[in-house]
């Protein structure tokens, strides 16, 4: 062969190599449209796009219930569009970064019985929901509602960079089953009042912010707000945040919820900066706010701006406890952001912001689709940064069947399509990678979790519950578990970016040592852990930590010792209690201010129980800790007296999973989910043999109780 020849041969094969690697970048880096959002063609005057989406979630709205997508129609000779969701983009060249009264009018078909929910990218808040009025019904068949934006901004803030959402209220609330959860939308007009203020006199901003423990430069959550309330949106110098599909660097801290998270501002859109932040802003006061983490003390401080000068700030974020000290690290379990290695280094900076040690990344799938692709797994994907961890896990199987499974510390993600609705296949696996596996959402019942964990428990297949989420603490079903005599271990998870950011609600695991990702997980799975929003729980008895197990005689006595704090710079415990079989034996109610909340208390053991505590503020701090278990002859920690009751459940929830069909609009990404109904079909036989051994489960479960109840 001819070296010209050869030549040729390796000048292709580098282009093919060159072409690969391209091509596997462009796939890590390629929008995997996680909710489905869609541009609609649709020529409105001062509007640049209309989109839709399958899930939607912009600014504060969102449609989950009976989603309907968009389809067109006509009402007396207009193009109109019947949808539960439409997202407005305003044209920048109209208004953008505004701050004055719009008027928007909108043309409805008047046959439409839709209760309709609407918001707008808003100056002075984050979230400001309202419900559109009746409005007028014209002779052509139209209804004209009217309603005037106060303070809009419209800085592109919204879901895909838009401004203004609609949402059917049958959609945005769960459970509005009477309510039509679409409208039909025929035409949009935006009126300005060019009332905006604006000044050309601006100067500099140089801030710098250091941890107190090295004086080193440390990632923070920042917000910055004029007099008015208005939030600066943020230069080039804070963090990108992958966002969904979308890089963004303003997000917004959610409320309304029950446990809402702390933030010293009525604004509650924030941005992140690694250690410094550098700008230019308009000439007048402001309002700084800077956090990292209920661990450390929040900074808030004014400062002014003039004439071309540079303000300089150094800020030190001081610690007012230190809970790696005393080997306890937090973690959040179910994050999802789409992660290629050369994005680490960013994603651990918005981790070390929020002081999240542990951070579980997760990949998300259904039947035919893969969202928030990992680059890697095992080790090869863990990134490590300090005592700072990203680890790659997957949320999977996924269905509103029987619930979402989140698997952690994966080494490899399983092929899904021939077992979807047989997740015992999936978990017994990841168990033998090393992982440990358990349900999201528990509580919620948005996706039926109870249904799986019926089926998954009484099997050892279950480590977990994350029973923390969004704000909401949803015990119920954990403490089923747990009075069966099951020793599963509470868990807490933001859900980002459906819900809330990293770290909104958190798990703290004790582990000795220094920190390492293996070590977190196994005291996570032991139970040596507990979850919360802001309080910080110590719990023994006779001195055995969290998720011990002890065995007493009936009789014996033991000792409880417990503690309950919360960052005075949020706000103040309110109660401490202490929980046996799902029912408080012991309260105290804090007085006059009281920072820490004690209990010390002598049990006596009259049979097996499981204890726990938790632990409330007036409204931002809930906090529950794993329990401690007592055997007190019987070979397991239940709860005798409600043995019978739970059992039952259990029984109808198998019963329903084996006669339930799935219903394709309850599941997330329903747009995505073809086959779901052949798989399920397909593999139902199997489900059903897998249904009737767990029933057997229970009833060994219930013969071994009145064996003990007949030797008594």
């Amino acid at each position: 062969m001819k070296n010209s020849s050869v030549e040729a041969i390796a000048t292709q094969c580098f282009a093919f190599i060159l072409l690969f690697i391209s091509s596997c970048l462009l796939a890590a880096h390629e929008k995997d449209n996680s909710r489905g959002v869609t541009e609609i063609h649709w020529p409105l005057n001062n509007i640049s796009r209309v989109v839709t989406a399958g899930y939607p979630d912009s600014l504060g709205l969102f449609a989950f219930t009976n989603r309907k997508s968009a389809t067109p129609s006509r009402v007396a000779g207009l193009h109109c569009i019947n949808s539960s969701f439409l997202a407005f983009d305003v044209s920048d060249e109209f208004a953008f970064d505004i701050d004055e009264s719009v008027e928007l009018e909108l043309l409805f078909d008047s046959q439409d019985k839709a209760v309709v929910n609407y918001a707008y990218d808003k100056n002075g808040i984050a979230e400001d929901v309202a419900t559109l009025t009746a409005g007028r019904i014209g002779k052509n068949g139209l209804k004209k509602v009217v309603v005037q934006l106060e303070r809009a901004r419209f800085a592109n803030r919204g879901m895909a960079g838009t401004d203004i959402a609609l949402v059917a209220r049958g959609s945005y609330f769960p459970g509005e089953k009477d309510e039509d959860s679409s409208f039909t939308l025929c035409g949009l007009k935006i009126k300005r009042t060019y009332s905006t203020q604006t000044s050309d006199k601006k100067g500099r901003l140089d801030l710098r912010f250091l941890d107190e423990l090295n004086h080193s430069p440390t990632s923070v959550r920042l917000g910055i707000y004029d007099q008015s309330m208005r939030s600066i949106l943020p230069s080039d110098n804070a963090l990108s945040i992958e966002f969904y599909d979308d890089e963004v660097k303003n997000l917004k801290l959610n409320s309304g919820l029950e446990w809402e998270q702390y933030w010293p501002s009525p604004n509650r859109y924030v941005f992140y900066v690694d250690g410094q932040y550098r700008d230019e802003l308009p000439v007048g006061n402001y309002l700084l706010i800077a956090s990292k983490g209920p661990e450390y003390e929040i900074k808030k401080m004014k400062f002014s701006i003039e004439s071309e000068n540079t303000t300089e700030l150094t800020i030190e974020m001081t610690r007012w406890i230190n809970m790696p000290a005393g080997n306890w690290y937090s973690g959040d379990v179910h994050i999802h952001i789409g992660r290629d290695k050369t994005e680490n280094i960013s994603i651990s900076r918005f981790m070390q912001a929020e002081d999240v040690h542990f951070g579980n990344i997760l990949e998300m799938n259904n039947t035919e689709n893969i969202h928030f692709r990992q680059y890697a797994w095992g080790d090869s994907g863990r990134y490590k940064e300090s005592d700072y961890f990203l680890i790659p896990g997957v949320e999977s199987p996924r269905t509103a069947l029987r619930g979402h499974v989140l698997n952690l510390n994966i080494q490899n993600p399983l092929p899904i399509q021939n077992n979807y609705f047989l997740y015992h296949r999936f978990l017994e696996k990841y168990a033998v990678q090393g992982a440990i596996s358990g349900y999201a959402h528990v509580g919620s019942e948005e996706f039926f979790a109870s249904r799986g964990l019926a089926l998954d428990v009484p099997f050892g297949l279950v480590d977990f519950v994350e029973i923390l989420q969004s704000g909401s603490l949803r015990t119920e079903i954990w403490y089923d578990f747990l009075n069966l005599g099951y020793q599963v271990s509470p868990v807490a998870g933001s859900d980002f970016p459906y819900f809330d950011q990293p770290g909104a609600v958190r798990s703290y695991a004790r582990i000795e040592n220094g920190a390492s990702a293996n070590a977190w997980f196994d005291a996570l799975a032991a139970g040596n852990t507990f979850v919360t929003t802001g309080p910080f729980l110590e719990f023994t008895i006779d001195g055995m930590e969290m998720g011990s197990k002890l065995e007493r005689n009936v009789g014996n006595t033991v000792f409880m010792e417990a503690a309950a704090k919360m960052n005075p710079g949020y706000e103040d415990i309110k109660t401490l209690e202490l929980v046996s079989c799902g029912k408080v034996i012991k309260s105290i109610d804090a007085r006059n201010h009281q920072k820490t909340l004690s209990l010390k208390e002598e049990l006596p053991i009259n049979e097996s129980t499981w204890l726990a505590i938790r632990a409330n503020s007036a409204k931002h701090g809930i906090a529950h800790s794993a329990p401690n278990f007592v055997d007190a002859g019987d070979g397991r920690s239940w709860c005798r007296d409600k043995v019978a009751a739970t059992i039952a459940k259990m029984r109808n929830s198998l019963n329903e999973l084996g006669k339930a069909s799935p219903e394709l609009q309850h599941e997330l990404e329903y747009w995505e989910i073809k086959e779901l109904m052949t798989i399920h079909s397909n593999q139902l036989p199997v489900l059903r043999q897998r249904i009737n051994a767990a029933l057997k489960k229970y009833d060994e479960l219930a013969l071994k109780l009145k064996l003990l109840e007949n030797n008594n």
